[in-house]
């Protein structure tokens, strides 16, 4: 300032020049002045009472200053503040009085907005940590308002943020856990334990009760039913066990008896399909699992190595882990053999199933072009007895540590490129064939 005639000085602290820079007035309530320059408003959480202030004062925690900065006001509930700063909400899962801190909600109760200030207790199916906010519940638990989330009992369940209810028939639950159905051999009623099913009886995924299982087929307790026998075999009742079909019988599994063989066709002992006469008859067992065996690229893979097509073909689920098949291998057709070429093509349905034995047998590297790990091979043949009119089923190729059989063609087969057959151990196999140059 200056006054007439003198020189400008500047105001003492906590004070401003006036409107005509004549005088120094004293700074207004909730401003300051620390230098004599202009007042300046306090800044937020601050406030000054007086006139001519030279500093703002602080509000304790919990307030702040008026819009005037003349006064400190208590925060609402639900908002507090740090000293000398702004009201700022609560985080979830705590609150405040008016004029108060923001303190953690208890374990169970998180509500904070229904009324500002106060912590309530989580509604029905929601829960909270300590200073936590309400949250549902999971799969398999419950609470009550204000509780923590519980384990919902064995047989029951619960949807997030849902109730304990009873799992209705057919499912079950461990404690804690989602309703579930009952596997396969087991039941259950609502709100009740899955319970294996009986030996003799079963049921499927899901079931609230159990069946008898089929005549034919056996279970152990809780488990499945399966065939009491396995193809080639039949139940007899006289003495309750498994009794294997002689020849000129077969069965499939889970048969309760042997049907006869068709005329004109043979099989061997326990055998699960009929060959027929005249043709020999394989069966083969590869390592793939029988829900994994696809038979039209098993087919197609045969045809290739043998230039043939494979018949009357039956597959058998009777090993665990593996896939029996029953076939015979079709003699070629007048039509194929036009302008063929191939020494294989020209073979007989009965030369191209030893010619593959043989090559099994021997580990032939044509076999390395064949997909499926074959366990295990054996063929069969009619044996026909002229002498006394009886026929006898022979296993070709049967371990044996002399020559054990000789096969020779009928004279009324059809197949007259099978001149003979040498058959001795499997580690000294011999097969003599003739091609008709026709």
């Amino acid at each position: 300032i200056s006054k007439s005639g003198g020189l400008c000085q500047a105001c003492s602290p906590g004070h401003e020049p006036n409107p005509t820079q004549s005088s120094c007035v004293e700074c207004p309530q909730g401003t300051f002045s620390t230098n004599g320059e202009p007042c300046i408003p306090c800044l937020q959480g601050t406030i000054s009472t007086g006139l001519g202030a030279i500093q703002c004062s602080i509000c304790p925690a919990g307030f702040t200053s008026n819009s005037a900065r003349t006064n400190c006001i208590a925060c609402q509930a639900g908002f507090s503040s740090e000293p000398g700063g702004a009201c700022v909400q609560c985080q979830g899962g705590s609150t405040a009085r008016s004029g108060g801190l923001c303190v953690p909600c208890p374990a169970g109760n998180g509500d904070t907005t229904t009324e500002p200030g106060s912590c309530l207790p989580c509604p029905l199916g929601y829960s909270s940590d300590l200073g936590g906010i309400c949250v549902k519940c999971p799969i398999g638990q419950e609470s009550f308002p204000g509780g923590q989330c519980i384990d919902c009992p064995p047989g029951f369940g619960a949807e997030v943020g849902g109730l304990c209810s009873p799992c209705k028939s057919g499912q079950s639950s461990i404690s804690g856990g989602a309703c579930v159905n009952c596997p396969s051999g087991q039941f259950s009623f609502s709100g009740g334990l899955c319970t294996n099913c009986p030996a003799g009886y079963s049921s499927t995924e899901g079931s609230e009760s159990c069946t008898q299982c089929a005549f034919g087929q056996v279970s152990i307790s809780g488990d499945e039913c399966v065939d009491r026998c396995q193809a080639g075999q039949a139940w007899s009742n006289l003495f309750q066990q498994c009794a294997i079909c002689p020849i000129g019988t077969f069965s499939m599994s889970g048969d309760t008896s042997c049907t006869l063989c068709p005329p004109n066709t043979y099989s061997p002992n326990e055998s699960s399909s009929c060959w027929s006469s005249n043709r020999i008859g394989g069966k083969m067992r590869v390592s793939t699992p029988f829900d994994e065996f696809y038979l039209p690229d098993w087919k197609h893979q045969i045809a290739y190595l043998l230039d043939s097509e494979v018949i009357d073909i039956i597959v058998l689920h009777t090993y665990s882990g593996s896939t029996i098949i029953d076939f015979e291998i079709e003699d070629p057709s007048e039509e194929t053999m036009v302008g063929a070429t191939s020494q294989i093509r020209a073979l007989s349905g009965n030369e191209k199933m030893l010619l593959l034995y043989e090559w099994w047998n021997s580990g032939d590297e044509r076999m390395d072009e064949f997909d499926y790990d074959v366990i295990d091979f054996k063929v069969f043949a009619e044996n026909v007895n002229a002498e006394d009119d009886n026929d006898e089923v022979v296993q070709l190729f049967a371990p044996s540590d002399i020559r054990s059989m000789q096969f020779a063609p009928n004279p009324d087969n059809d197949n007259p490129g099978l001149d003979s057959g040498f058959y001795f151990d499997q580690q000294s196999l011999e097969i003599i064939v003739t091609v008709d140059s026709g």
